[in-house]
Formats: structure tokens, sequence, C-alpha cells
């Protein structure tokens, strides 16, 4: 099976990590392309403890939203990749072959209907935590039947943002 080239910011500090912005049709997103497959090409540095660093794929229609949710969360120890993407196909062709540890999305981004959006990527099999500005309780209803696995307020904390994912990767954030 052939893998398409997974795009990687030259996002390295002393903890090797791959973050990157998965094209959109936005020329304005700049990357470097890595040839690397699947998982492997995201764990190639490996684990610097015990507990397995986390990938992430963030999809959000905004790019500033993506670019600031990907900067806090690539300084965290344990996530070891972060991937963004403004469209739902890109999503859906990205989290097959990086198999995500946690889909962060606001699916309200991406122009069509939130809980169709929710139900295709909950059906990849990777957890989605939706990020909204606002929720009613009957949409919150309709997201958690289309497979979200919790929901966040963008105007929450970080932290608050960080606990609901892990809670959702059963992993305790360092």
């Amino acid at each position: 099976m052939i893998h398409p080239p997974i795009p990687v910011l030259a996002y390295r500090t002393k903890t090797p990590r791959v973050c990157a912005d998965v094209p959109s049709g936005d020329s304005s997103d700049e990357l470097l392309w890595g040839d690397g497959r699947s998982s492997m090409a995201l764990d190639a540095a490996g684990p610097e403890s015990s507990q397995v660093r986390k990938k992430v794929l963030i999809v959000d229609g905004h790019r500033p939203v993506r670019e600031a949710l990907r900067n806090r969360l690539r300084r965290l120890p344990n996530i070891g990749a972060v991937v963004g993407t403004a469209n739902l196909r890109s999503a859906l062709e990205y989290v097959k072959v990086l198999e995500p540890d946690v889909v962060l999305c606001d699916p309200r981004s991406l122009g069509k209907p939130p809980e169709e959006v929710v139900q295709l990527l909950s059906g990849t099999g990777s957890p989605v935590v939706v990020l909204t500005t606002s929720i009613q309780e009957d949409e919150e209803q309709a997201l958690k039947q289309a497979g979200a696995a919790t929901i966040v307020l963008k105007g929450h904390s970080f932290l608050s943002l960080v606990e609901s994912v892990f809670a959702v990767i059963g992993q305790q954030p360092q």
C-alpha cells in the first residue's frame, strides 16, 4: 500500500516532535514535506519515557485557531505529533494515514452539518473532541449521538481543553 507523503513543518524542540498543517487549498500554508508512513513517521524519534507520546489531528476551518492549538499542544511532553487541516476531505484521508489518538474538531467551521462531520470523523475509530464557540443543549445531545467523545467551548482555558483531550485518550497530561 502506498501512503502519501506526510507534510511536516520544521517545528523541532529538544523533544523531537512532528507538527504539520495539511494543505487545504489555502496558498498561505507553508509546508516542508517529509516522506514518512503512518505512525512510523510520527514516532520515528521514539518516546522519551515509558509513556508513548500521542498524536493529535486538528480539524478547524480557521487557520489562526489551528495554529494556536498546534503551537500550544506541541509543547506538551506527551504529545508527539500535531497535525492540522482546514477541510473534512483532508481530515478523513489523514486520519486513515496518521491514526491519531484524538481528533480536535470545530464541525461548524467546515461547511457541512456538524452532526455529519462528527459522525464521519468518529466512524474512523479516532475519538472526536468537538471544539465550538457556543452550544445549545439539543445540539450537544445531537453531537454526542453522532459520536463526539466530549465537547469543549473555545472560550474555556487551554488547561480545560488539555484535560478533556487526555481524559478522552485515557492519559494524564504532563
